[in-house]
């Protein structure tokens, strides 16, 4: 460079660099010095983190910060530090940190003590990605056959979620990893659930209201015996069942109360009362299923169907053989059944009208019409029970003479006797018309 010449001695604007400098009297003599000048290193910096808008512990929003490290050994300290064209604020050291309000872009200048400066790269600081709603939404209802599903759906945030079913004992949690804003929970029992959906990136969390699952399970069912067995060994009892609590179809089986089945099986609808018929006497239950959903089953209480104590029967108690004067008399006892009775006196094979039956359990049986008889009885249920009844008549008597002469005359002139014999029923007796006897000599 050409050399400068002035008449002060304050030379300035100077670079770095190595300098001869001459001074020179007005007359002409002058002296030569060498000198160095040195420059500081230039001021470098750079942005060491950035942290973006998050929540705390407490799900309270932290504001964000840039972290700003100038490189030890260039410009010259103290330095200063401008955002967005704003006043220069000190530092307290080679790094410091902003902290940022509202998301934006961010420029910042870092100016030493020779005001030297350095023009930091633009920092974007994004918004805050907030979830502005979870949502829980019945996927398949719980029943007796499958436990509810419940699947909760995120909006807003930044793409990576953690869900969470709060606890009354450990949470269960699911992570599904970015970009996935939906989660599925299985609820075993009916009740009240929480669920807390946290991002992963920012910290916040969201927790929904609570999500009910009803009680299902409600189905009810109350057996009633209606009618008793008619006869002692039939099976025509009646009951009946009352389903509660559930609309809908379902299906039944009746089991002995020691748990074998009948085999009785049917179908029905809810609400209303069925009938079951056809059982004998015993201790019943039912078991019903429903058929619709929520598939519950429930089991009845006990009820008996009752009986007679004991078969209807009849026994022959009297038959007196027919005579002379009487028909056969018969009489019959009856036992067992529901009580009552009647009774009918036909001839053998004949059909049995209701106008036959009476209260009197004795009959008078003419031999001469049949000698086989059906006695029937009849309870208060109208049970029936036959018996064959064989009857029978009494010979009619006879007598006999010995042979003798109508002119015969006793030896001494005085009396004559004889002896009759005779056949029937005994006792017999004897008469020749002055009385009956129990001898059949006559003198």
């Amino acid at each position: 460079n050409p050399p400068t010449t002035q008449n002060g001695n304050l030379f300035t604007g100077l670079a770095a660099g190595t300098y001869d400098i001459t001074v020179t009297s007005d007359r002409g003599c002058f002296t030569t010095q060498t000198i160095t000048i040195d420059e500081p290193n230039a001021l470098d910096a750079a942005i060491t983190d950035v942290t973006d808008f998050a929540c705390n512990m407490n799900n309270a929003v932290q504001s964000a910060s840039i972290e700003v490290t100038i490189t030890a050994g260039t410009g010259t300290p103290s330095y200063t530090y401008s955002v967005n064209g704003g006043a220069f604020i000190p530092t307290a050291g080679n790094v410091f940190t902003y902290t940022v309000t509202t998301a934006g872009n961010y420029d910042i200048i870092v100016k030493d003590s020779n005001g030297c400066t350095y023009t930091l790269p633009t920092q974007t600081i994004n918004p805050l990605p907030t979830i502005t709603d979870v949502s829980v939404a019945q996927i398949t209802e719980i029943t007796c056959n499958n436990d509810e599903v419940a699947r909760v759906t995120v909006t807003g945030g930044s793409g990576d979620f953690s869900f969470e079913l709060l606890p009354t004992g450990s949470a269960i949690v699911q992570a599904p990893g970015a970009a996935t804003y939906t989660a599925d929970f299985t609820l075993t029992a009916p009740g009240s659930y929480t669920f807390r959906v946290t991002d992963n990136v920012t910290g916040c969390y969201f927790t929904t209201a609570p999500y009910n699952v009803a009680p299902y399970d409600l189905i009810e069912v109350v057996a009633t015996a209606v009618t008793p067995v008619t006869c002692y060994g039939d099976s025509d009892g009646v009951m009946e069942i009352e389903v509660t609590n559930y609309i809908g179809n379902y299906s039944y089986e009746v089991f002995n109360s020691n748990g074998t089945t009948t085999s009785i099986t049917n179908t029905g609808v809810a609400p209303g009362v069925q009938s079951i018929s056809g059982l004998p006497a015993g201790n019943f239950y039912v078991v019903i299923t429903a058929t619709d959903t929520p598939f519950c089953d429930d089991t009845t209480n006990t009820i008996t169907i009752g009986s007679p104590n004991a078969i209807l029967n009849l026994v022959e108690t009297n038959n007196i053989n027919a005579n002379c004067n009487i028909g056969a008399q018969v009489t019959v006892s009856a036992s067992g059944g529901n009580g009552g009775y009647t009774y009918a006196f036909v001839e053998d094979g004949a059909a049995v009208n209701p106008g036959d039956y009476s209260t009197s359990a004795s009959d008078i049986l003419d031999p001469a019409t049949n000698l086989n008889w059906d006695v029937w009885v009849k309870d208060a249920m109208d049970c029936t029970y036959k018996i064959d009844v064989v009857i029978a008549e009494d010979p009619m008597p006879t007598v006999s003479l010995p042979a003798y002469a109508d002119d015969q005359c006793t030896s001494n002139g005085t009396s004559y006797t004889f002896t009759a014999t005779g056949t029937g029923v005994a006792p017999i007796k004897y008469s020749i018309g002055n009385g009956f006897q129990s001898s059949g000599t006559f003198t």
